[in-house]
């Protein structure tokens, strides 16, 4: 975070889908107004076109990992598409979910993530981790 000024990044929004894990550290989420505490080891989905920003309250860095997928990648075919993907994009009321550690699901979303990372130098692991 010491890498933004004031420890804050800047507000935006933008068309993809963003998946955070927090991997050392505590910070942040502002999302629509509401802020969202990520622990080490949680994490946070964001919809599209959602304004928000991270950022750390006690000024102190961390180490995290950011996704951001658009959702056309996830549209293997229109059946796909028609009842998954276009009625999340269009959810206006889950603007975010936080992936909690108390959370199963939540939990093998940040693990995803972090493979993810593990094999950020092939883009065609990459894909089948992200899937």
């Amino acid at each position: 975070m010491s890498d933004f000024p004031n420890y804050a990044a800047l507000c935006h929004w933008h068309d993809d889908l963003e998946f955070s894990v927090l991997l050392s550290g505590n910070m942040e989420y502002n999302v629509n107004g509401e802020v969202v505490k990520i622990q080490e080891g949680e994490g946070i989905f964001i919809n599209t076109r959602q304004l928000h920003y991270n950022y750390s309250q006690s000024k102190k860095d961390c180490r995290y990992l950011c996704v951001l997928v658009h959702p056309m990648l996830l549209c293997t075919s229109p059946l796909v598409e028609q009842d998954y993907v276009a009625p999340l994009l269009t959810n206006h009321a889950y603007p975010y979910q936080a992936l909690r550690s108390d959370s199963v699901w939540g939990q093998k979303i940040c693990r995803n993530l972090k493979k993810i990372d593990e094999c950020r130098d092939n883009p065609l692991l990459i894909q089948a981790a992200f899937f």
